[in-house]
């Protein structure tokens, strides 16, 4: 894991995500079992646009359209893209599809309580056992459990409540740039292809 500096901005986007957290986590906690699906994994999909915007020149037209329509709108464009372009890595990307696989197995399910699904069991349990040392999740598993609300979910619907968890964390690592990327060689690669 690459280390982040803990500058002020970095603090201030880590005290939003948590105040952010703390109100997605009742929602979410309340709501029915495909909306943390649903809306968590479309949320985590516009943070991967707007991180990948942020490595591109501004459009000409001053309105950031390139994923509205054409190759660039689907999910799955978006999240080859970053890989391809070395903004996340395999790790990441294997996550973040994960993720985007679960919201499809959710739209098709006909069941009422989708995380009774063996498949996505299986997704978010390998993803949870695969994050669950590191110390970035830990710190938001840590902070989640602070609410009351979050350790009876978790009693009673752990593939939610770890569900919940690992998008939380995709977004915290997407939103605050705490992941593992290659941004280095691809900022060399632009230098070098150009006199």
């Amino acid at each position: 894991m690459e280390i982040i500096e803990q500058t002020p901005d970095f603090l201030e986007k880590r005290e939003k995500f948590i105040d952010e957290l703390k109100q997605q986590l009742t929602k979410f906690i309340g709501d029915s079992e495909r909306s943390p699906i649903l809306v968590g994994v479309t949320r985590l999909e516009n943070e991967l646009e707007k991180y990948i915007a942020a490595f591109l020149i501004e459009s000409p037209t001053g309105k950031e359209d390139l994923f509205e329509t054409g190759s660039l709108s689907t999910f799955s464009a978006k999240i080859s893209l970053a890989r391809r372009l070395g903004l996340i890595n395999n790790e990441l990307q294997n996550a973040i599809d994960s993720m985007r696989k679960i919201r499809n197995m959710a739209n098709k399910s006909e069941s009422s309580n989708v995380f009774e699904s063996g498949q996505i069991q299986l997704i978010v349990e390998n993803l949870h056992n695969k994050y669950s040392e590191n110390n970035n999740y830990k710190e938001i598993e840590n902070t989640m459990c602070v609410f009351k609300q979050f350790f009876l979910l978790k009693q009673d619907n752990e593939t939610k409540a770890n569900f919940i968890l690992l998008l939380f964390y995709l977004v915290y690592t997407l939103q605050t740039g705490k992941l593992i990327t290659e941004k280095k060689q691809y900022k060399a690669r632009l230098i070098l292809s150009f006199p």
